[in-house]
């Protein structure tokens, strides 16, 4: 059984990732030839040292703490309670300072402050570093295959791995939740539609989306990369018979979108991607690009984070090669399994997959698996079946060309084939998902070691090709001897919500497509009229000011839930309403409702509209004060330039603009609302933003050119669980009278009826974990609330049941029930439990008007959902809950050195080296004994630990001897741990006697290209990253290569001296 108690508050704990110190000493060495020493563990002490700040500042930042101009930033601080010491030092340190977003789960913060009070935060003990979030480039691109591709002669990776025997033993991935954080998915693809290819059913692959991108907000991918992927992670091969279908067609998925265009992506972006998929019930999370990162930061955190809770992170080592340390972030993050690419027709790693070290010496990739002229889905293919064929999203105003354009070389109208490390990461996967199907004890790093332990050894070094190629037959068998796999079985993965970001209004003759994101932000409008249609660029943000901040854009708002349907017209209901909350600390709530009608049968008139009604929910404990919401809006009616007309009506406060066109209908857009406006401007569009941040709307009430409108609304202060609102309604047509007709009638009309009867409840956030083990107590909690029209009762529950072979029934309960609780009203909740036996169960947050209907939802949603209708997709929160003991699996790698770029040849020749043991048992303390003839070339650096368990790195620093024999030379380190478990690392390596010096690296231009210029002067450790002579890019480092002048085949940087 399981049981229940009251709780206290959340704990979490999070590490510091080692510090670049340790690279930074190591080079510093190199450069100057110093004489043979140790690495300490002095520097990660010194990151947390407050003597020496600006070693815990990223070198982006160093740069511009002498201005006072306010910058974007990550703050890392020690533990629960740092997280109010960092707010104490802030408010006291910088006046101006604002908190964007708290990431409790990691001890991080994103805040907007001075750069020049930087260096005073850093001085805090309890700061652990402080980093830019500026976005960085994104480098893994889909390439263009030049390998020669149709169906019939296809190679697929399904049949390089000999999947299809797994999937007639009923292994297919079936159950799996795989997040895929990218450009977002084409979730219209065929491929990617459903889990059976019949539109009869309701099984949909894809089942939430969210975009955390400012400035790119809906969710769907515009780009390709996403759904590339996404196909060959888990694609049904639908449109080619099968020939292109994914590793684990039977996954569900999760799409994320965290990188604009596939080219920017700002570490925020991709927290709040990790964070929502653990949130969402995701057992892997995919991250298939490489970006510029540190070893400690933000994103390697959130992938730590990630893996603790039991959730596999794969990433691809990124496009970058064939420079060594090119594998940066997030794939150089140690708890990541990251995917280097293969070419299995010229049996070879290409040279643009990303090669290892990371820039903190960890030896990347894990391994690798194919990636050259691998075919997936091509974006966009969905609406050529949905009839949109003529309607492109990249004629958006070329925003796909913008970001980057199409992807790869299109096969068909379907598929794209292309050579990439994401599809490389993809493959993997596709197949880990068959292993947590098949192997329900199997956690992070039991897949990670068990791939790691069954490659396919290649004549590669460990930092090109990591363990070796992908073998996942041998990892299924191997697995098979640690526990026999489970019976496939349904799998709990929820019900998908109606999350598209369109809304649609309809009238005779007449229809308007509004696309609109999560945080209410309109984008375009596609309108049509008779038998013309045209596209309409109506960019609207929402902004909320309160207390004494500065207006502060919902997109900076965390998405609680993604904007969904919870209510569709029909035959013999007219009305459509979405829903989507958003959070800002937990405390300050938005929720937008957005309703929109079907008229044709209630009007012979084209009118079209909407009303969008933001409701402002004080959760704090502390009133709020000074609230006012904001809206503005850029428009470009036709997009072609020309000028549009903005006024003011002062007559029913309309704010309105219209422009003409020789080649479409004339197009009005206005809107007015239920409550005065407090400030109003009609101007230019380029100037509104900055208006509406200064709070200086100017009142002017006509504008000709590239219009802009703003409003401001003002509310009396909220106290806690106060609510405020107003809504807008907006109309659509082709002249002022059917414009402002269409208003009228949004005032007019009333929500539903039914949904008046049956209310609507959701459960806004619920955290419920992957893996659990018996005798340890979990605590979890929710947020539910009422987003119906009237006052209803609310019945809160946490249920867990039992689904494993025919056992079956609820476990574990734990019923709050609330008398009455008005709309747009919440109440948290919290509960502790600890599971006492194990297996699968079925775990959720509920929200019911009774305990009887809890309970229906829980044991039968699809069939409760189907008589109730849509207004129940949000009452529950799901997901597997597996309480297993975890396989027992230690591993460490790399097992074999030298490798690339510290290859040991020469006299006098340096190597560095990160290693890894990675261990679901405790294994006490690590020491390790050397045997052979090369004992005497350096030792192993233990990184302090009472008792190592999960993640565990540790360096090997070699010096080959000035004065070295010809030969082979060898030592074979043994790790030992106080439990009885002991592994080698075995260097062997051939020793010639240099007659000349060769500097320069024939193969890997200087070796180093992703670092650019390297400064051994007094910066500190991240300073010496990035910036000016750091690690952000340029032509690589000249470090000497040791090599005998008629041997031209060297691909190493050694450091030596001639003799």
């Amino acid at each position: 059984m399981l049981m229940s108690h009251a709780v206290g508050t959340r704990r979490s704990q999070v590490g510091l990732g080692r510090s670049a110190l340790v690279l930074f000493l190591v080079f510093l060495l190199v450069v100057s030839i110093l004489p043979v020493t140790l690495l300490s563990t002095a520097p990660t002490d010194r990151l947390a040292d407050s003597r020496f700040p600006t070693a815990k500042i990223d070198s982006r930042l160093l740069n511009v703490t002498s201005s006072n101009r306010p910058v974007d930033v990550l703050v890392s601080y020690d533990g629960p309670a740092g997280e109010f010491k960092t707010r104490a030092a802030l408010s006291m340190i910088d006046e101006s300072a604002e908190l964007v977003k708290v990431y409790k789960d990691i001890n991080m913060m994103r805040v907007r402050m001075m750069a020049s009070r930087i260096p005073a935060l850093a001085r805090e003990a309890f700061i652990r570093g402080i980093w830019s979030n500026e976005p960085l480039n994104v480098s893994s691109r889909v390439i263009d295959s030049s390998t020669a591709t149709t169906s019939s002669d296809y190679v697929s990776p399904v049949d390089l791995l000999g999947v299809k025997d797994l999937w007639e033993q009923g292994y297919n991935g079936s159950g799996v939740v795989v997040a895929v954080l990218d450009t977002g998915i084409d979730f219209l693809h065929p491929d990617l539609d459903d889990l059976d290819d019949n539109s009869s059913t309701l099984d949909p692959k894809v089942t939430a989306f969210a975009s955390f991108v400012e400035g790119d907000t809906l969710p769907v991918d515009i780009i390709g990369h996403g759904t590339y992927v996404a196909s060959i992670i888990g694609g049904t091969g639908n449109k080619s018979d099968g020939a292109y279908a994914g590793i684990a067609p039977g996954v569900t998925m999760l799409s994320a979108k965290v990188t604009l265009g596939g080219l920017l992506a700002a570490p925020s972006w991709i927290v709040s991607g990790i964070e929502w998929a653990c949130s969402r019930g995701a057992d892997i999370i995919v991250l298939p690009f490489n970006t510029f990162g540190a070893p400690g930061d933000a994103v390697s955190e959130a992938v730590q984070a990630a893996a603790e809770r039991g959730v596999l992170v794969i990433a691809a080592a990124g496009d970058d090669g064939p420079d060594y340390l090119t594998i940066m972030s997030p794939g150089g993050t140690m708890s990541a399994l990251t995917v280097g690419a293969y070419d299995p027709v010229n049996q070879e790693v290409p040279p643009f997959s990303g090669r290892g070290p990371s820039l903190e010496m960890m030896t990347k990739p894990d391994l690798v698996a194919p990636g050259v002229g691998i075919v997936g889905a091509r974006v966009g293919g969905g609406l050529q079946d949905m009839g949109f064929g003529g309607f492109s999203l990249e004629d958006v105003g070329s925003i796909a060309n913008l970001l980057g354009g199409s992807l790869g070389e299109p096969i068909d109208d379907y598929y794209v084939r292309a050579d990439t490390t994401a599809a490389s990461a993809a493959i993997v996967a596709g197949a880990a998902a068959i292993l947590l199907q098949a192997f329900d004890r199997a956690t992070p790093i039991v897949v990670g070691n068990v791939f790691r332990d069954t490659a396919t050894p290649l004549d590669y070094d460990a930092n090109d090709a990591g363990a070796g190629l992908l073998n996942l037959r041998a990892a299924f068998d191997y697995l098979r001897t640690r526990q026999g796999p489970v019976e496939s079985q349904a799998r709990t993965t929820g019900i998908p919500l109606l999350a598209t970001g369109i809304v649609m209004a309809d009238s005779q003759g007449a229809n308007t497509t509004v696309m609109m994101s999560s945080y209410g932000t309109t984008i375009v409008a596609l309108d049509q009229r008779d038998a013309t249609s045209s596209l309409h660029l109506l960019l609207g943000m929402f902004a909320l000011r309160w207390n004494n901040m500065d207006p502060t854009n919902l997109m900076m708002f965390d998405v609680e839930r993604e904007m969904h349907q919870v209510y569709a017209a029909s035959l013999l209901d007219n009305y459509n309403r979405y829903v989507g909350i958003l959070s800002y600390e937990h405390s300050v709530y938005v929720i937008l409702v957005v309703e929109s009608y079907n008229l044709t049968l209630s009007t012979p008139e084209p009118l079209t509209g909407i009303k969008i009604t933001p409701f402002i929910l004080n959760m704090g404990d502390q009133p709020i004060d000074n609230v006012s919401l904001f809206l503005s809006y850029s428009l470009d009616l036709f997009l072609d330039g020309r000028d549009d007309h903005g006024k003011y009506a002062l007559g029913n406060q309309e704010l309105f603009v219209y422009g003409q066109s020789e080649d479409y209908n004339d197009f009005y857009f206005g809107l007015n609302s239920s409550r005065p406006l407090g400030a109003f401007e009609v101007g230019n569009a380029s100037t509104i933003s900055s208006h509406i941040s200064n709070d200086n709307l100017t009142g002017s009430t006509s504008f000709d050119g590239s219009v802009g409108l703003g409003m401001r609304w003002d509310f009396d202060p909220l106290a806690p669980g106060e609510t405020a609102n107003v809504t807008i309604a907006m109309g659509f047509g082709d002249n002022r009278t059917i414009l402002d007709r269409s208003i009228e009638t949004m005032w007019q009309l009333q929500p539903s009826p039914t949904l008046r009867q049956q209310g609507d409840l959701i459960v806004v956030q619920a955290d419920i974990p992957r893996v659990a083990q018996m005798g340890h107590t979990y605590t979890s909690h929710a947020i539910v609330m009422n987003i119906g029209v009237e006052t209803s009762p609310v019945v809160a529950a946490m249920i867990i049941g039992h689904r494993n072979g025919t056992q079956q029934g609820t476990l574990f309960t734990s019923f709050h029930s609330f008398e009455d609780v008005k709309p747009f009203h919440a109440v948290r909740l919290t509960v502790e439990w600890s599971p006492e036996r194990e297996g699968l169960f079925s775990a959720a947050w509920v929200a019911a008007v009774s305990i009887a209907s809890a309970i229906a939802l829980f044991s039968n949603p699809a069939g409760t959902i189907a008589t109730t209708g849509a207004a129940l997709l949000d009452d529950f929160l799901v997901r597997d809950l597996f309480v297993v003991t975890p396989i027992s699996s230690i591993s460490v790698f790399p097992r074999r050195l030298p490798s690339a770029p510290f290859n040991l040849r020469f006299p006098a020749d340096f190597g560095m080296y990160g290693l890894m043991v990675t261990s679901t048992e405790p294994l006490g303390n690590l020491t390790v004994t050397k045997h052979g003839n090369a004992t005497d070339w350096g030792n192993v650096t233990l990184t302090p630990s009472d008792n190592v368990q999960g993640y565990y790195n540790f360096s090997l620093v070699l010096f080959v001897p000035v004065i070295a024999m010809d030969g082979y030379f060898s030592c074979d380190y043994v790790i030992h741990t106080e439990h009885g478990w002991s592994a080698s690392v075995t260097l062997g390596t051939t020793i010639r006697y240099a007659r000349a010096m060769v500097f320069l690296d024939s193969t890997h231009g200087g070796g180093l290209g992703a670092l650019g210029g390297f400064s051994a002067g007094n910066e500190t450790p991240m300073a010496s990253m990035g910036g000016d002579g750091g690690f952000g890019g340029g032509g690589g480092i000249g470090f000497p290569l040791a090599a005998d002048d008629t041997d031209t085949s060297g691909s190493s940087i050694s450091g030596g001296v001639g003799v």
